[in-house]
């Protein structure tokens, strides 16, 4: 695999697994908020945060330090950093072992001191065991993540916090209360690391080459500094502020459910990025220094396109989203969600998360401790004067404050390695794209008064679509960057982005594929060219273009004036060409109307240069291939000479050119309106000489854009 497929892969697992652990986590908490009230989530919240303070003083930025330094230094050999993996376990487990029996054995006295709720620390017994779990569990998923390896964690993650949920549901509905559910949590987190132990066993006891951790200790102790200053602004420390200052118990409640369900958009959205995408800026910089830029700038449009309109519909509908999700007596939160919301958007535009991944990737801890240190010091002490005269949302105001600070921070530092471009243009497009959205569903719903939020939401995504239809927010250069990284990123790009050359759209969606796949070459051959206006698309991609068909009128009809275009009158089977010339050999629905197949794969081969590209088409035995027109209208009609229409299976196809060509990349497309709408317009044309094409193309392009596997069509 090579090592872009290999970021692509380790981003898309860690994508899908991470965020929907996160959801479930989310709706763990959700769980308590409607089961067990306000009060009671208030002193979930207050536990939870002491633990992540637990986490961070004894994290000593271990997990950042591997993400940053393990690719540079083992490249994609995992095996071979086990002795610095187990070197750094040892030491994680030391010092949170160190850290909890301090916090344990002093835990009166600093309840004294911070005036916090005597009722938290009935639970701080199994909050240290727990937190002592997770701060080893979360050793290992950094070290895994740093080599891509995110399959596997994602699933176990994915897994364990599913049957937390159930368990949760159930201990909860049989009238169980807070100390069951951190027992569970603790159970929970040992299956966890039982598992994870058991993945990495050769790695924990295997005997590698010794090598010193010590540069990766103090690479993690700077980031370990910046972590514990990015604490002073995070919802923990707000919530531990909030209980010295003696503010209720129900209102820490109902702050943790209005910064927690702006959070699950703004984190869930997103939450794979992090760790893999520090891996990524990391090895990139290392090996292509000039993509840093346009990557950047591509995910930070990519990150904005994702989250403004969820954005932009969870403000306007919040009224009816919280007491949905909760319960009517969390409606106090809704202001604070929409200012959270407008918080993180604002982040969001800066590049708040990318841009930290980056510096961290670069490994500069200086700008990232400058950044948490200012913001970090700049919120608590916003947080201790607006709480004493506006309570809860004083310390909403200063977190909202506090989170923009760091992310302009970021930037700022950012600017200072790659000149890269806020997406001022891009971004206000989307904003009036997502507000008009948002605004019709909203007009739909008080006009039929009925405001479910799955049906608003409904009615929001499909008239967003509707208005992505005719509005392309995206660049082109955004989808052939993900092309070269993951088609199915690709796929979903092509949804959002303008077709900057008209001369594209007259083009059939094979034939598409085909010039999304042809790389710039020095000469070309279409081998079946016709009449196609791709021959004239082809001058874009390559400096010397050759076309062959049989029919002449065809070549004739391409009126070719280029004089770098050639064109040939040949069979596929005998090219006049001679060997080793072209770079890229297109061969569009050519194949299956030969008279020798195997002849015609091997002229392709032979005027090819070595590592040269062949791009071919064919129909597929799929599902619907009996409906193929032409084999349809030869078995009606009994004519003997008629053409037959030859369909592949891709053993067929592997056959064929095993001896010759290695199998790089393969699309299949269409289920069954290819055929149809091919044999619509023969209809069409036969009897009442109307041509239709352009619109039956459109149709049977959608289909082909779907890769509906052995099923398809082509």
């Amino acid at each position: 695999m090579t090592k872009l497929k290999l970021i692509a892969s380790g981003f898309f697992w860690n994508q899908i697994g991470r965020s929907i652990e996160y959801i479930l986590i989310y709706l763990f908490s959700v769980l308590i908020a409607r089961k067990l009230g306000a009060e009671i989530n208030g002193i979930y919240a207050m536990v939870l945060s002491i633990v992540y303070f637990l986490f961070v003083i004894s994290s000593l930025g271990l997990e950042t330090a591997i993400s940053s330094t393990f690719p540079k230094l083992f490249g994609e050999n995992i095996s071979a950093a086990s002795t610095a993996f187990r070197k750094l376990l040892i030491f994680r487990i030391l010092s949170a072992l160190g850290i909890g029996f301090i916090f344990y054995f002093f835990r009166y006295k600093i309840l004294d001191l911070t005036n916090i709720s005597h009722v938290v620390f009935d639970f701080i017994l199994v909050v240290s065991f727990y937190f002592l779990l997770r701060s080893i569990i979360s050793l290992f998923i950094s070290f895994l993540t740093a080599f891509f390896q995110t399959r596997t964690t994602s699933f176990v993650s994915v897994l364990i916090r599913t049957a937390e949920l159930v368990a949760g549901f159930l201990i909860i509905q049989s009238g169980y209360g807070l100390n069951l559910i951190f027992l569970l949590l603790t159970t929970t987190a040992l299956i966890q690391l039982g598992i994870l132990s058991f993945i990495l066993r050769k790695e924990l006891f295997s005997n590698a080459e010794n090598i010193s951790v010590q540069s990766i200790i103090t690479l993690g102790g700077k980031f370990w500094l910046n972590t514990s200053l990015e604490f002073l602004f995070g919802k923990q420390a707000i919530i531990i502020l909030l209980g010295v200052f003696s503010i209720s118990l129900t209102n820490i409640g109902f702050f943790d459910v209005a910064y927690s369900f702006a959070q699950v958009l703004n984190v869930g959205l997103m939450m794979g990025f992090f760790g893999v995408s520090i891996a990524a800026f990391s090895s990139i910089e290392s090996k292509e220094k000039t993509l840093i830029k346009n990557y950047w700038e591509s995910l930070n449009r990519a990150l904005l396109l994702l989250v403004v309109p969820v954005f932009i519909f969870v403000i306007i509908f919040a009224e009816i989203l919280i007491p949905f999700v909760y319960s009517y007596e969390f409606s106090a939160s809704v202001f604070w969600v929409q200012i959270f919301l407008v918080t993180f958007l604002v982040t969001r535009i800066l590049g708040g998360g990318i841009a930290a991944d980056y510096l961290h990737a670069k490994g500069q801890a200086k700008p990232l401790l400058i950044s948490s240190a200012v913001s970090g010091f700049l919120g608590i002490a916003l947080a201790i004067f607006l709480i004493k005269y506006f309570e809860t949302l004083g310390a909403v105001v200063a977190v909202s404050i506090s989170t923009i600070t760091i992310s302009a921070l970021h930037l700022f530092f950012l600017r200072k390695f790659i000149d890269v471009k806020l997406q001022i243009e891009f971004t206000v497009k989307l904003l009036l794209i997502s507000l008009l959205s948002a605004s019709i569903a909203f007009l739909i719903c008080r006009f039929v008064n009925y405001w479910n939020p799955i049906f608003s939401f409904g009615i929001f995504f499909f008239v967003l679509l509707v208005v992505f239809s005719f509005v392309k927010p995206l660049k082109p250069s955004d989808t052939e960057n993900l092309l070269h990284i993951d088609e199915r990123l690709h796929r979903a790009a092509k949804w959002f982005t303008k077709n900057t050359n008209p001369e594209l759209s007259v083009l059939t969606d094979r034939q598409k594929w085909a010039f999304a796949w042809l790389p710039r070459t020095q000469c070309v051959v279409d081998i079946g060219c016709s009449n196609r206006p791709l021959m004239k698309l082809l001058q874009l991609k390559s400096n010397s273009v050759i076309g062959i068909d049989i029919d002449i009128d065809a070549l004739k009809a391409l009126n070719n004036r280029n004089p770098n275009t050639t064109l040939i009158q040949a069979k596929a089977e005998n090219l006049p060409l001679q060997s080793n010339i072209a770079d890229a050999v297109l061969m569009l629905d050519v194949l299956e109307h030969t008279q020798d197949e195997k002849m015609a794969i091997s002229e392709a081969w032979r005027i090819l240069k070595p590592d040269g590209l062949l791009i071919l088409s064919v129909p597929y035995k799929g599902l619907f291939s009996f409906l193929d027109p032409e084999n349809l209208s030869r078995k009606i009609k009994s004519k003997i000479n008629y053409p037959y229409h030859k369909h592949y299976s891709f053993t067929d196809l592997r056959r064929l050119l095993f001896r010759l060509f290695k199998i790089e990349r393969k699309h299949y497309g269409g289920l069954f309106l290819t055929p149809i709408t091919l044999g619509l317009n023969n209809f069409f044309l036969k009897h009442f000489d109307l041509d239709i094409s352009k619109v039956l193309n459109k149709v049977g392009d959608i289909d082909y854009d779907i890769s509906w596997g052995r099923m398809s069509y082509n």
